[in-house]
């Protein structure tokens, strides 16, 4: 056989192996694409089947939801007198076998209808979120107000209750009281009915970080009931919402804060760490300052001519009084100064000169000289407050 044979034999046989090979490859590729296909159409149903899925439970979870609005919505004035009801038969009770079932039925329904006012906040809340509304406060004197809240139920059930000594005893925190009494009251609650022995509420204040906590006696919870006490509607109990702590923590994270189960210890310690802001010695004249929309809100609810000016002669008339009170080092005279000269100024919109007062109204002496200077620029502020509002066209 020839080179030029031996040559063309072989080129035949490569031709051929690329030939196979092209077609093997083709042949592939005409099953993959068959294969995408048949993907991208099963794809394509298991998506309209997971959209149509997650719309029905959207669906569902709105139904859910409106529907435990209403409940709560609907069930909470008839609660509320129905515990009223309850409350003035207990009252009447004398000693003997039906007082403790008449206190039994007084604890009933304050619990029930927190559950449903809970349910009601907690519906809203997810609905629509929340503005918090910081107001400046003492840590213990809101700590002496969950005291007196709380004891007559926790002595009810046999049980004690203090507040830790962690709280400033002098200075005051921004934050909004409203919400931080919705994260205590279930970590109150959650003890007295699931746990044992003292009750103990921790508060302290660390720079810009409000820290609150409930503890009680008890042993810690369950590793699954840990995972689970914090999921809206579920309880461990068969008489309970499964609202409050939910809500607990949705308002504490709507602060910004968090609310968690304290690992730290062997008893159950539940622990809300908020932010917060120290009032700093502030500029007199911007303490004096006017929220005009309070005058317009005051104009508009009580339509009289004239009115605001004479409420602000009457409030101004009375300056130099409170003045003297003030500096006259008399702690009675000090505090009735302060306390009458908050409501008026809340009134006209002379909003953070009535925290300074109320600072002062709870023993903060040191902010008198600060009130003072405040006051000496009120009737000036009030004054152009006026004028803006007498010259505003109607509406």
């Amino acid at each position: 056989m020839t080179d030029a044979e031996t040559y063309r034999r072989r080129w035949e046989r490569e031709r051929l192996a690329r030939e196979e090979a092209e077609t093997i490859a083709e042949r592939a590729l005409a099953d993959l694409y068959d294969a995408n296909q048949a993907l991208d159409a099963r794809v394509r149903e298991q998506t309209r089947d997971l959209t149509r899925a997650l719309e029905e439970a959207r669906r569902a979870g709105a139904a859910r939801d409106e529907f435990l609005h209403q409940l709560a919505h609907r069930t909470g004035s008839p609660m509320h007198i129905v515990q009223g009801f309850v409350e003035l038969v207990a009252a009447e009770v004398g000693p003997g076998r039906l007082a403790s079932a008449a206190a039994a039925a007084v604890s009933a329904t304050r619990r029930l209808g927190r559950g449903f006012e809970g349910m009601l906040e907690l519906s809203q809340v997810v609905a629509g979120g929340f503005d918090p509304q910081p107001s400046t406060f003492r840590a213990t004197d809101w700590t002496g107000n969950v005291l007196r809240r709380w004891l007559p139920e926790v002595a009810a059930a046999g049980r004690t209750m203090a507040v830790d000594p962690g709280a400033d005893p002098t200075g005051t925190i921004e934050v909004d009281v409203h919400r931080l009494d919705q994260i205590i009251d279930p970590l109150v609650d959650n003890a007295i009915h699931h746990g044992r022995g003292r009750i103990t509420v921790g508060v302290r204040v660390d720079d810009d970080r409000l820290h609150i906590s409930v503890a009680d006696e008890g042993e810690g919870p369950t590793a699954d009931v840990a995972d689970r006490m914090f999921v809206p509607f579920w309880s461990s109990t068969d008489d309970g919402f499964g609202v409050g702590l939910s809500l607990a923590l949705v308002i504490a994270e709507g602060l910004g804060g968090h609310l968690h189960l304290d690992p730290a210890t062997t008893h159950t310690c539940l622990h809300a760490v908020l932010p917060i802001h120290r009032p700093a010695p502030s500029d007199p004249g911007r303490l004096a300052s006017v929220d005009m929309d309070v005058l317009h809100t005051l104009v508009r609810e009580l339509p009289v001519e004239g009115l605001a000016r004479r409420l602000v002669e009457a409030w101004v008339g009375g300056i130099e009084e409170r003045r003297a009170s003030l500096t006259s080092g008399e702690p009675t005279a000090i505090t009735s100064a302060a306390h009458a000269l908050i409501s008026g100024a809340r009134q006209l919109g002379l909003r953070d000169l009535a925290d300074v007062a109320a600072e002062v109204e709870h023993g903060a002496v040191d902010r008198i000289p600060l009130l003072l200077a405040a006051l000496d620029h009120a009737p000036t502020s009030l004054e152009a407050a006026l004028a803006e509002l007498e010259t505003a066209p109607p509406g």
